[in-house]
Parts: C-alpha cells; structure tokens; sequence
C-alpha cells in the first residue's frame, strides 16, 4: 500500500539502440497483467550531439532553447543571430569563441552541414538561407540522414516556396487565441517513447498556456502529430497541430507550432511543473537526432528519379 521509487542503473557496451524490458510478475489474484510489462529504449551516443541554431529575431524563447541545450553534457551548441541587416553574431559552446560577421554565418557546404546532428531555426529563417543553401539543406535531411528543428512556429514571414517542401506541414492563417499544449493519440503512453508524461496525465493542463500558433493548411506525406494545442471556445474544444514531426529520407523534420514556451519554467503553475520545459526540449531533440539515420561521411544516397507515377509507368 505504498508508492515506492526505484532506481537501475544501465551501461551499454557499445553505441545504438537498446531495446529493454520491466517486467514484475502477477501476484495472487491480480485480474489484470497486460500492465506487467513495459519496454523502453536506450539510445547511445558515441560523440556529443552537434547543433547548429539560425535566429534572426532573436527573443526569449530562442534565449531559453540555447542556454537549456549548452548546458547539456550531451550537446554542442553553435548559435549565430541576426543583430541587424548586415550583423551576425556567433557563439560556439565554448564561450570564449565568440565573433561578428556582416554576412548571414551559415553551413555553405554539404561538408560544412555534415559538421552537425541538427539545425535549429527560430525566426527569420529567410535572413539565412538562400535557394543553394536550402538544396544542401535538403540533401542533408533527406539523403544524409540530419534532422532539421523548426523552433518557434513559421520560421518565416510571409511565402518561402524554396523551403515549403522540406517542412512538416502547409501553413495557414494565424490563431488568435491561446491555447494549452497536449500530447497526441501517437503519443497516449507518453512523448518521445515514454520518456514525458502521456496524455491524460494532469500535469500539462497545469503548464501555462501558449500562443502565436498557425492553424495548417494541411500536413506533408509522412506528418505525424505528437501533440495538439486545445482551444475551448463556446463549451466547445478544437484542436491544432502543435508538435509535428515528419520523415524526409533518411532524416527527420519537427516543427512546434506556438511560441511561449519560455514561460514553463519561468512561471510555473505549480511545483511539479517546473522540470516540463527542460525535459520537453531536452528529449525532443534526443529523439529527433536518434530516430534520424545520420551517417557521418557518408557520400551517396539512392532515391527514385520520380516521387509518384502512374500504375504500370516504369
């Protein structure tokens, strides 16, 4: 008749994936047993994850990110933001290096964008790329296996038709209410494969509301919705798409579609809620970077010359 914490501690012998298992066995009659078991992965790296952050309007949810993910032992962090029209600012992990530049500083090589796990852009992600860069950018995520995050919503203003076909999803019109964040039903047992609360849990009705989100237009092949923004309105409730992932190649692409998510751990509601916003960040880009098929060095790439045909078109 307790609640009982415990503790096990796991040391692979080698990078990869390794699948687990709990099991407790079923006591005197216990009538239900399939939650008896649950199986987790443990994801190993050989080096630190290697990311690269675009902000061109810099603002405290891209504030937060960066300083959350440098003090990760497990990250490497490269930021560069845009001060003004011909200003840019770069700081690497280590904070002794740190410059100005009058030009956008931005991976301009295929070797250059295999130096890093994930890009990361905020807003402003028209003062960085170019229609070169977006095609390396793109060969990156599809035949190279990296994993583009698009932080903070639209990453742009206005139309951006050069890099539409790499993102999650279509957008739409702005949604001008806030609204509270939840997983999805690809998610019912939790985030990122258990690793944050599923959801029914009560903790993320307890999380301060986001905002500044896009209603789609519609979602890219291979979308898939981890989790929805909810709106109520008139005793009514409607839901967005909020955090998208989508398969491209060899890589992954996510979007969050809100911004505001500063505030979790800067105003937490309540006490248990204040981990929410290192834990949701944290394991979104461990996941994203894991489930991608990054290949450090590799050259080639197999794709077909047509993305759809017509039955019996060779």
């Amino acid at each position: 008749d307790q609640t009982v914490q415990v503790s096990f501690d796991i040391t692979p012998d080698k990078p990869g994936h390794h699948d687990h298992v709990f099991r407790v066995p079923v006591q005197e009659a216990e009538r239900i047993a399939f939650n008896n078991r649950s199986a987790f992965t443990v994801a190993v790296l050989e080096n630190r994850l290697r990311i690269f952050l675009a902000e061109g309007v810099p603002n405290w949810d891209s504030k937060f990110l960066v300083q959350l993910l440098r003090q990760q032992p497990t990250m490497q962090v490269t930021s560069v933001y845009r001060l003004s029209s011909d200003r840019f600012f770069r700081v690497e992990t280590d904070l002794s290096r740190v410059s100005e530049s009058s030009t956008s500083v931005f991976p301009d090589t295929p070797e250059a964008l295999r130096a890093y796990d994930v890009i990361v852009f905020g807003k402003g992600a028209e003062y960085f790329l170019t229609p070169e860069r977006i095609q390396r950018l793109r060969s990156f995520v599809r035949d190279q296996g990296g994993c583009v995050l698009f932080s903070r919503g639209k990453p742009y203003s206005g139309d951006f038709a050069e890099l539409e076909p790499l993102e999650a999803l279509t957008w739409g019109e702005p949604l001008g209410a806030p609204f509270r964040f939840r997983p999805a039903r690809a998610a019912e047992s939790g985030l990122f494969g258990d690793m944050l609360p599923a959801a029914t849990d009560l903790i993320w009705a307890k999380l301060p509301m986001l905002q500044y989100a896009h209603r789609p237009m519609a979602l890219k092949a291979f979308s898939q919705i981890l989790a929805e923004g909810v709106v109520e309105a008139g005793g009514k409730e409607m839901t967005i798409p909020v955090l998208v992932s989508r398969r491209f190649g060899k890589g992954m692409v996510v979007t969050l579609n809100a911004e505001g998510l500063w505030q979790w751990g800067f105003f937490p509601a309540v006490k248990e809620a204040t981990r929410m916003y290192d834990d949701l960040w944290v394991q979104c880009v461990l996941w994203a970077a894991a489930y991608s098929e990054f290949l450090p060095g590799q050259e080639y790439a197999l794709r077909l010359s047509e993305a759809s045909v017509l039955p019996g078109v060779p």
